[in-house]
């Protein structure tokens, strides 16, 4: 949880926290201290809580294993910050919930942005749904001798207010004078049409970016030489243009101030930009990734799944995907990472491209196998606990048998194993414990399952087994396994053990086989110990 750059929690099914990490903290501006003494609703924004506490329900209920939501959060001070949300749970044997698993990562620059982007669009669209050319007829000196009427909608003065002045002196913005007065110049000498884009001052004192578009010709009565010019209104895409380069500039700055790895990509899924964190990431360097694609960080397996998600955006069956896969670093290692993708489209909808995030879940997914492990195992000898054995059995014991092999449970019981516990102390008794744990482990095969039920009680689930025949050699292998000296601190212990042995019944659930075994067991101690009952 400390190597992520995104907000990670462990809660607990009331919503309280369980466990932070440094990046969440700071997020929500609290200290771990003030997060495990309160709880996720209440640093949830009230008007997103109801929506969050019916997604969260929906996961107690079994309903769903995970979700993902966008939402306020509250800081101290009162500032509202939005949050990218993703939950999962972590389940025990029956399927209850044990503890809820939380990632954020901070999306309140980006929400801004959006926002702004919103309101400046919409601007933009009234800009362009109001603009007119305008006609224009100037003698070569810039006079004018006719001008269209809609020029006041454009720029306020009414077209005998124009007329006979000179356009340079009355509606050209004057910064843009000289320049203008050079190129008109250069037009008039010009045999053929000339284009350029100048501030057109209106008369409130206001500019409009103009597009003039003139050509040199004869006044028909006169022969005198005119020049005809259209002003079209170009200030929607002129602003456009320059907003799109400040859009570019907040994209690129975006970028590089994210903690998320962020890239865009061509079709054909080649990095095109990369920001410093995606570099960090993945251990490489710019120039690197520019020259690579995705193709050259994943497995065969990941890289295939990559391009059939890519083949679901181009069909249009969804507008952005998110996939887990593992990416290779510079040094050669794997990273577990959440990889987001958006299909980048131009005005007439053709695809162009590609933007992805990439969220590192490496120390998540670690955290995660740490709980579902300590929720399984035991903690002294790792072997699974008592949950851990009857799902492991259960499970087994669910699964189809089409080659008539039979599932074998041992319950053993280590003999005189309290004396020897009282006389060298509890420290010594669990070494002891963790010995015969090992040993039990090295004697069975990797299908098999091994689980200490509490004190020197065991389980070992036998897959796959034949007969009483072959039943009875591992059973004989196990004991002369477990009698074999131990030397624990210096101290030579030689330990026996009482076994009893039962094969599973079709149909037959885990507490009922284990009983079975339990009570095969006992026969075996009230025989004198150091034997084993098949029962």
């Amino acid at each position: 949880m400390r190597g992520t750059h995104a907000g990670v929690a462990l809660l607990g099914r009331d919503g309280g926290f369980l466990r932070v990490n440094p990046a969440l903290c700071r997020f929500l501006g609290r200290t771990p201290q003030e997060l495990r003494l309160s709880t996720w609703q209440e640093v949830t924004h009230p008007d997103d809580a109801q929506i969050d506490l019916r997604l969260v329900d929906e996961i107690l209920n079994g309903e769903r294993e995970e979700y993902r939501l966008r939402k306020r959060y509250l800081r101290p001070g009162g500032e509202v910050l939005w949050g990218d949300l993703s939950v999962s749970c972590l389940r025990d044997g029956q399927g209850h919930v044990v503890c809820l698993i939380s990632q954020i990562l901070d999306v309140t620059p980006l929400v801004r942005t959006q926002h702004e982007l919103r309101v400046r669009e919409q601007h933009y669209r009234l800009v362009v749904e109001s603009s007119r050319d305008v006609m224009v007829m100037t003698r070569p000196d810039g006079t004018i001798d006719w001008i269209s009427n809609n020029v006041e909608h454009v720029c306020g003065y009414r077209a005998a207010e124009l007329i006979g002045r000179n356009a340079l002196d009355v509606v050209i913005h004057p910064n843009d004078r000289i320049a203008l007065r050079d190129r008109l110049a250069q037009a008039v000498r010009s045999a053929h049409p000339t284009t350029t884009v100048f501030a057109l001052r209106c008369k409130d004192g206001s500019s409009v970016w103009m597009e003039a578009a003139g050509q040199n010709t004869a006044e028909p009565s006169s022969g005198q030489p005119v020049r005809v010019v259209r002003w079209r209104n170009v200030d929607a895409e002129y602003r456009a243009m320059q907003r799109l380069r400040a859009s570019e500039q907040l994209f690129r700055t975006a970028m590089e101030a994210s903690a998320v790895g962020m890239a865009t990509l061509s079709l054909e899924r080649q990095f095109t930009r990369v920001n410093r964190a995606l570099c960090q990431m993945l251990q490489r360097d710019e120039q690197w990734l520019l020259g690579h694609g995705i193709a050259d960080l994943v497995d065969a397996t990941d890289n295939e799944a990559d391009l059939a998600l890519r083949r679901s955006l181009h069909d249009g069956e969804k507008a952005t995907a998110s996939v887990d896969k593992k990416l290779r670093r510079g040094g050669g290692d794997l990273i577990d990472v959440r990889h987001g993708i958006g299909l980048l489209r131009d005005e007439e909808g053709r695809p162009t491209g590609y933007v992805s995030q990439f969220i590192d879940m490496t120390e998540v997914n670690r955290a995660r196998n740490a709980v579902e492990f300590l929720a399984a195992h035991d903690p002294l000898t790792h072997v699974h606990n008592r949950r851990g054995i009857f799902g492991g059995l259960e499970a087994m014991l669910g699964h189809p048998n089409r080659s008539g092999n039979r599932i074998g449970v041992v319950y053993a019981d280590l003999d005189s194993f309290k004396p020897l516990n009282d006389r060298f102390g509890h420290a010594f008794g669990d070494r002891v414990l963790e010995a015969v744990a090992a040993r039990l482990r090295s004697s069975v095969r990797v299908d098999d399952l091994v689980g200490r039920l509490g004190g020197d009680e065991f389980i070992i689930v036998l897959s796959g087994l034949h007969g009483g025949g072959e039943v009875a050699r591992i059973i004989e292998t196990l004991r002369c396994k477990i009698a074999e000296p131990l030397l624990i601190d210096g101290k030579v212990v030689t330990l026996t053990a009482s076994l009893g042995v039962v094969l599973a019944d079709p149909g037959e659930d885990a507490e009922s086989v284990v009983g079975r075994a339990d009570a095969a067991l006992y026969r075996s101690k009230r025989a004198g110990g150091n034997r084993f009952t098949i029962a």
